[in-house]
């Protein structure tokens, strides 16, 4: 027997494309959830709980839009939604990291607009009560569905976050409204016209900006970028055109190498996404993680290879090492290895030991292809992957002589590495004369007053040396501050 309702009536089915629709609301919201997350976790500050802030307005938005009385008109959400995207796909495009804290304001700020208007678009189109039930289960559907994306497709089709930028294209097709005019060939014909239009700008602005002269990375960036997706807001006054220029602009900023140079290899983990460049000079290759350089070895081969960028001789590692070379002869622990270029003051006969979480590093470590610190290092290596306090509490106590902490997740030290706990475990797994050796260098926050107290407290002795000055003929040797 047919359902009815209440007055006896036969209850009319829910057609195929409202149902595909509430899926695709559904599905956008829960996407961007988790890219945001990802990418602000990864690209611009590994922070702890950063995931609460995205779910917590994800939450919000469904407490808003169903209540009886909504706060926010629905009709001003979709009037700014264009306005916050053009905003992010600026900072997208010019691959902005700072101010961390206003960044991410705007990044949270648009993904709550997004998803208030997605959400609202599904609950403006609810249902009459006999369908309820399945008009919940077609939106739990959606944001499953939006998981899966993320968490199992993605990682595995993407060698970056590229998911973050295409589902934001598609927030645009579902969410823009058409402004109501005659159609016809000419209007659809544009569509398409006018998005490639900016594309060609695009691709005419990358060829052209680098060539001028004084202009910095930085204002490179702007005037690349800049032009094009402040004209793409003209477009949306139609869905279609819109959505396709804000793809556009995004593809042909994958073809802009930046400050960093040309893409030579890219691969994704669990841990984010690694890339080796060869910078635009062609002198060095360098790994990159999120934002942030994590190492760079000379393309000239040699025999005993010069560490480089943060670990060079002169800097702050290499005065360590120079200043230890007649007292350090004992085992070497490393927490976090990047490109192995700490391998190269290694001693004949010497003990180290890696401990690295992302198997792609350590892949891109020992295989000669880019770095050949890890291979031609004259101490006896070995890697343990893993957490590297997981696998440090398992060592013998009292082994080493000297422990390096130089693990990162794009531009930030993982904080549980930098508890009071973990400096116990490393006390615990040293000599009696043994030394611990931070790496601290970051853009976003000042960890050296943290260590401070935390040596303070455990009763050790804590020296801090500054190397953010680095005179011009050394960065023309590869030096970076650190």
């Amino acid at each position: 027997a047919k359902p009815v309702t209440e007055a006896g009536k036969p209850v009319a089915p829910i057609g195929r494309g409202r149902k595909a629709r509430w899926v695709a609301l559904a599905f956008v919201p829960s996407s961007l959830m988790l890219s945001l997350t990802t990418y602000l976790s990864s690209e611009v500050a590994s922070t702890p709980l950063l995931w609460v802030f995205p779910l917590t307005l994800y939450l919000l938005t469904f407490t808003l839009v169903f209540a009886r009385r909504r706060l926010i008109a629905h009709s001003f959400l979709l009037r700014i939604f264009p306005i916050g995207v053009i905003a992010l796909t600026l900072l997208l495009t010019m691959r902005a990291t700072n101010p961390f804290f206003l960044l991410a304001l705007v990044h949270l700020g648009m993904f709550f607009v997004a998803a208030m208007v997605c959400h609202g678009e599904i609950a403006n189109d609810r249902p009459d009560a006999e369908h309820l039930t399945e008009y919940y289960l077609w939106m739990s559907i959606g944001g499953v569905l939006g998981g899966i994306f993320n968490a199992l497709v993605a990682p595995l089709v993407f060698n970056s976050i590229a998911e973050y930028p295409l589902v934001l294209v598609a927030a645009c097709f579902l969410i823009v409204k058409t402004v109501s005019g005659e159609e016809n060939r000419f209007r659809r014909w544009l569509d398409f016209v006018l998005p490639l239009g900016l594309a060609g700008l695009t691709f005419a602005l990358i060829y052209a900006v680098p060539r001028l002269r004084g202009v910095t990375p930085q204002l490179a960036h702007a005037l690349i970028f800049a032009p094009p997706v402040l004209a793409c807001f003209f477009l949306s006054e139609r869905r279609l055109r819109f959505a396709v220029g804000v793809a556009c602009i995004f593809l042909a900023s994958f073809f802009y190498a930046g400050e960093t140079g040309k893409v030579l290899f890219s691969d994704r983990s669990f841990y984010g996404v690694h890339r080796v460049t060869l910078d635009p000079e062609g002198k060095y290759y360098l790994l990159i993680h999120g934002t942030t350089v994590h190492g760079m070895q000379s393309v000239e081969r040699e025999e005993n290879p010069i560490p480089l960028s943060y670990y060079h001789p002169r800097g702050p590692a290499g005065e360590f090492f120079y200043r230890m070379r007649n007292r350090l002869d004992g085992p070497v622990a490393a927490i976090g290895m990047g490109v192995g270029a700490l391998a190269a003051y290694g001693k004949e006969g010497q003990d180290w030991t890696f401990y690295e979480i992302d198997p792609v590093v350590v892949e891109l470590a020992k295989s000669s292809d880019f770095f050949d610190y890890y291979a031609k290092s004259r101490a006896n290596l070995e890697v343990v992957l893993g957490d590297g306090r997981l696998s440090l509490g398992a060592e013998t106590d009292g082994k080493f002589q000297l422990i390096i902490v130089d693990a990162f997740s794009s531009d930030v030290i993982p904080i549980h590495l930098l508890t009071r706990e973990a400096l116990a475990l490393y006390v615990q797994k040293l000599r009696s004369d043994g030394v611990i050796l931070f790496h601290i260098s970051n853009r976003h926050f000042d960890l050296k007053p943290i260590l401070a107290d935390l040596s303070l407290d455990a009763g050790l002795v804590c020296f801090h040396r500054d190397g953010t000055y680095v005179a011009p003929t050394a960065e023309a040797e590869g030096k970076d501050p650190s």
